[in-house]
């Protein structure tokens, strides 16, 4: 259920995202396959290694639309707390978040194209 937390928001843009670019609808429909089918499966199947993989996928797609990573950026907004939690949460039970010291770290989902947090 966590998974589609901002799926629901992404519904919800559907006039404006009809009206992107060829390059731009790819993007939104890699996020819903590896959203709506693959990560889920992966989920369904207790493939962790694959689920994981995925996860950052997905993470790409969003950083592609919010922070402009090989197209247009489309999307300029802090990301909803309550959300995001819920994505910290999913990780969190995947084994994904290392605590250090007294505060939790986000590298495993923020690394590499996808570690910048909050925007440019």
């Amino acid at each position: 259920m966590g998974l589609s937390a901002c799926g629901k928001n992404m519904a919800l843009a559907g006039p404006m995202v009809a009206q992107w670019s060829d390059e731009l609808k790819a993007v939104v429909r890699k996020r819903n396959a590896i959203l709506y089918a693959e990560l889920p499966k992966a989920l369904e199947e207790r493939n962790k290694d694959k689920a994981v993989e995925l996860w950052k996928e997905a993470m790409l797609t969003c950083y592609q639309c919010h922070q402009g990573i090989g197209i247009p950026q489309v999307r300029k907004f802090k990301p909803v707390e309550e959300i995001h939690a819920k994505h910290q949460r999913i990780a969190e039970a995947f084994g994904l978040v290392k605590v250090v010291g007294n505060e939790k770290s986000c590298i495993a989902c923020h690394a590499g194209q996808t570690q910048v947090r909050g925007y440019k």
